[in-house]
């Protein structure tokens, strides 16, 4: 069970770090685009001997950078859209995009040592992604580390100013150490507060289903029916469709408890409750009324066809063995069938009277049998 959630929350993760991917790498094609325009076209324009091959390869580097943001903001939206993010590769790729980047941009922050020095591009996306992008704490280490290891080789090796070298290095050590900090408990943070969250929702789904289940035969209750029942109306209201209602009561039931006790009456209503439940359709409801009564909604059934149904289940019934391992027993119901009524009553009170009024017919002329009321009698 924590496994499954550990995937669902991780799921999440991906989800999350997919959005703020776009967000990021969308804004980072756009201070690409700007750069390249107005500052690296200029310095290749204005570069000259040696300074200019390595003035193009940064140009070069940062189109590539350009180009790889794009691309992962358009892969990650295609993820989002097409909802693939549970993927193992989707999972990935968040680790993937942002080590890339953080990759090309210490080989170009390595060589503007030669030509302006600057390292602000390499520590802004450090901070940038360990801020905002949730990765695993152990998945930080080469994520930002070997960027960064990489990163601090070239500014020893291209940076010959003894002060800069000292200001780069120890601004880009401030900024790295403060990110595997701070994303380390970003990522915490978020993962117990993800996991939390979806426990509630697990535990509060649950009480839900509790809720709308009888405790005993775990079928349906009373309140999920009339639900159930509404949902039904309205269909039939919109499709002009039809529906029946059969009540299910057992006869001579409390004959039953006091000569068997209650918990072999117990177990006739477990037994009798999947024996109902095996002899209707996936799309019909059968629900514990209370006591010893059930109650089916039969979907797209005229009240012909729950007479059928009805007689089927009479005659089932009264052949079934109850208790047959301990105390072989036989019994019978009464059932009462009509029309699920669709005008605009209060609840379903005019299609609960006529069926309460067969039930009644039927007990009273004897049990055993079905008795089916189209119109009341009051």
């Amino acid at each position: 069970m924590r496994r499954d959630k550990h995937s669902i929350v991780l799921k999440l993760l991906t989800r999350l770090n997919a959005k703020r991917m776009i967000g990021i790498l969308l804004g980072l094609f756009m201070v690409q685009a700007v750069f390249l325009l107005y500052v690296e076209r200029i310095r290749l324009q204005t570069a000259d001997g040696d300074l200019y091959e390595l003035t193009l390869v940064n140009y070069l580097l940062h189109m590539v950078l350009s180009f790889t943001a794009i691309g992962f903001a358009i892969y990650f939206y295609i993820i989002l859209k097409n909802r693939g993010e549970g993927s193992k590769r989707a999972q990935h790729m968040p680790l993937i995009s942002v080590f890339l980047i953080m990759m090309i941009s210490a080989v170009i922050a390595t060589l503007e040592q030669v030509t302006v020095g600057h390292i602000t591009l390499f520590t802004a996306k450090l901070l940038v992604f360990g801020l905002m992008i949730h990765i695993k704490p152990h998945h930080q280490y080469y994520i930002y580390g070997v960027p960064f290891a990489l990163f601090i080789i070239g500014v020893f090796a291209f940076q010959h100013s003894p002060d800069i070298l000292t200001t780069h290095i120890i601004n880009a050590t401030a900024a790295f150490v403060g990110v595997m900090f701070v994303s380390d408990r970003f990522y915490r943070l978020k993962y117990d507060d993800l996991f939390r969250t979806l426990e509630l929702k697990q535990k509060n789904k649950r009480l839900e289903t509790l809720a709308t289940l009888d405790p005993l035969t775990n079928l349906p209750n009373r309140r999920f029916f009339e639900k159930q029942l509404m949902y039904e109306r309205a269909i039939a209201r919109r499709y002009e469709t039809t529906a029946s209602l059969l009540m299910i009561d057992i006869d001579h039931f409390k004959t039953i408890n006091d000569s068997l006790g209650h918990d072999n009456g117990d177990r006739i209503l477990i037994e009798l409750s999947a024996l109902l439940k095996k002899d209707i359709r996936e799309s019909d409801t059968l629900a514990r009324w209370g006591g010893e009564e059930f109650m089916i909604l039969l979907s797209h059934t005229d009240i012909a066809g729950a007479e059928i149904v009805a007689k089927r289940l009479n005659q089932k019934i009264e052949d079934h063995v109850f208790l047959k391992e301990s105390t072989p027993t036989k019994l019978t119901v009464s059932i009462g069938a009509a029309p699920l009524t669709i005008q605009d009553d209060d609840n379903f009170s005019v299609s609960y009277r006529l069926v309460d009024q067969a039930l009644y017919e039927a007990k009273a002329k004897g049990r055993n049998q079905t008795i089916i009321k189209i119109t009341s009698t009051e």
